[in-house]
């Protein structure tokens, strides 16, 4: 189990404001080698690996106005929760942006990290595997799964899931030792969706496979497409998943059965689904043609098509964050918009620095999102006013916001914790 949630917190909510430094990541390991947190600690029974103590690590935090934490501050999935929502729990910074540590990876960061009881799980690309300390930015242990990886981690209880081109691999949130591996899943380059004692993972050769989250087991595997390489959506036991040539299909949770299948109409990829309030939302990607680019509102329950519209640009626009009436929507048009949940209607448009790849996130009403090779920026979701800009180094995935922080990482290799002032009581 995780433990020390109270004391964590209270650190965080008590730091004053440090020298900056920044975190460097150690050289590459062999499969399954871990690094402890700490000199001297050594690591519990469980499969052979080494141990060492890494150097030491130092960073900065940031001063921030004091502001009540949400009961369940963990962001234990890609977009914060198994239906993709974009939700977080933050809060996240609202003005007076600081960036209050930098992690330095082994290898590029192709992927939005996880956080359970303020440790940050970080994946590279190349397999390395790193957990780090949320308030400073120390790290805690690291493993190398030995595979390239290009999914988003999941927690699952005490496990962290990590996505690879060989299958999954199951990690021990305590100390990074591996507790299974599912290889038969094929490659896997979306982030898994753990509901209850259940994972659910979409793998590049067009399956979706249901597994046991205490032993991998399979429970059941159907083969739905030619490839699929993003994340499924869960809700209500219905999973949602995007295609490379183009269709949305549903699956039931308990057996695999296919609930239904809808053409998108675009004949590209399909994005990773978004899902609120009985309505699962995709936007259709590369590769690029023209008039191929929409934002689609599909019906859960039966995947009729209840609005369609075109993308800013007729570039890819991605899947929504939904919160507090609204989704909004990032593009590589340059802009970031809010539509109407109900018809698709513009609501706000508001011009970005440069172009966006990564997805929104909303957190307290604010939407945080990045551009490539220039900044973190944070929207008034009422209005789409411009709250604050915090530049970074190269092209983000993803980002968690939670305990007054966005943590975001890049291709780059690069992590970073952005705090600032935070939104008052």
């Amino acid at each position: 189990m995780r433990h020390g949630r109270l004391a964590r917190i209270l650190a965080i909510l008590c730091i004053s404001c440090l020298s900056a430094a920044s975190c460097t990541g150690s050289s590459s390991t062999s499969p399954a080698a871990v690094v402890a947190a700490s000199a001297g600690a050594s690591a519990p029974p469980g499969p052979a690996s080494s141990v060492t103590a890494p150097a030491a690590d130092t960073a900065a935090t940031d001063p921030t106005t004091a502001s009540a934490r949400p009961a369940d501050p963990d962001v234990l999935t890609y977009r914060g929760g198994p239906a993709r929502s974009g939700v977080m729990p933050g809060p996240g910074p609202v003005a007076s942006p600081v960036v209050r540590w930098t992690f330095h990876a082994s290898g590029p960061i192709g992927s939005q990290v996880a956080v359970a009881d303020d440790v940050v799980y970080l994946v590279a690309t190349n397999g390395r595997v790193t957990a780090l300390d949320l308030v400073g930015g120390t790290t805690r242990w690291v493993t190398d799964v030995g595979v390239s990886a290009d999914g988003s981690p999941t927690i699952a209880g005490d496990l962290l899931l990590v996505p690879t081109e060989a299958g999954l691999d199951a990690l021990r949130l305590a100390d990074g030792l591996p507790a299974w591996t599912a290889k038969a899943t094929g490659p896997i380059r979306g982030a898994p969706a753990a509901v209850g004692d259940r994972i659910i993972v979409a793998s590049y050769d067009g399956r979706v496979t249901l597994l046991d989250a205490l032993t991998g087991s399979i429970t059941w595997s159907k083969k739905v497409a030619s490839a699929i390489d993003t994340s499924p959506a869960v809700e209500d036991g219905i999973a949602v998943i995007g295609t490379t040539d183009g269709w949305a299909v549903a699956l039931s949770m308990e057996d695999g059965a296919q609930l239904w299948r809808t053409d998108t109409g675009d004949r590209v990829r399909v994005g990773t689904p978004a899902i609120d309030g009985g309505v699962a939302y995709v936007g259709t990607l590369s590769p690029a043609r023209s008039g191929s680019h929409h934002l689609i509102a599909l019906d859960l329950a039966t995947g009729a098509i209840l609005w369609r519209v075109a993308s800013p640009g007729d570039v890819p626009a991605y899947s929504p964050a939904i919160s507090g009436g609204s989704l909004y929507v990032d593009s590589e048009s340059k802009v970031a918009l809010a539509l109407d949940p109900a018809t698709g209607a513009t609501r706000w448009r508001d011009p970005l620095p440069g172009v966006d790849e990564i997805v929104a996130s909303v957190a307290g009403g604010v939407v945080y999102t990045a551009t490539n090779g220039g900044f973190v920026i944070a929207l008034d979701g009422a209005s789409g006013r411009e709250l604050w800009r915090s530049p970074i180094l190269g092209t983000p995935y993803g980002m968690a916001v939670t305990a007054g922080a966005v943590v975001v990482g890049t291709n780059t290799g690069t992590l970073m914790a952005i705090g600032g002032t935070l939104p008052s009581p």
